[in-house]
């Protein structure tokens, strides 16, 4: 996650350009989970100067009433909803073994049908490289 430290030190002199370099609160990224995928690739597009965020489709454990409520998101919607410079980008987060279930299949080509761009992401690395291919590596 070399590339995305790198990134965020550039964003960070950027946003608060008097603060000293001995200052820099180094931050650690990580793609050993899906989670941390997620958070690393919704930063990124964020201090790029877009809007990211995650959507939560789970649903949740209702210890009152011991029972499982159902997510209120719809089958299939991808883990990460970003805008960047209009466009709106569509991101499932798949890390190690796990796949696309059909709902998320044929919500992706709904999506792109509709002319969101959708992207795969099994790593920071391959998603970073198709970032850039469309909008370029940007000035932070």
């Amino acid at each position: 996650m070399g590339k995305l430290q790198e990134l965020h030190r550039k964003y960070f002199f950027k946003k608060h350009p008097t603060v000293p370099e001995i200052a820099y609160p180094a931050r650690k990224f990580s793609q050993k989970d899906a989670n941390s995928l997620t958070k690393s690739i919704v930063e990124f597009i964020t201090f790029r100067g877009g809007v990211a965020y995650r959507i939560n489709n789970q649903g949740t454990w209702d210890a009152k009433r011991k029972v499982r409520r159902k997510g209120v998101t719809r089958k299939g919607v991808p883990d990460i909803d970003a805008t960047f410079e209009g466009r709106a980008i569509k991101i499932e987060v798949k890390v190690g073994k796990d796949r696309m279930s059909d709902a998320q299949i044929k919500l992706k080509d709904q999506l792109e049908a509709a002319g969101a761009l959708y992207f795969i992401a099994k790593d920071f690395d391959s998603f970073y490289e198709w970032f850039c291919e469309i909008f370029g590596e940007g000035d932070l």
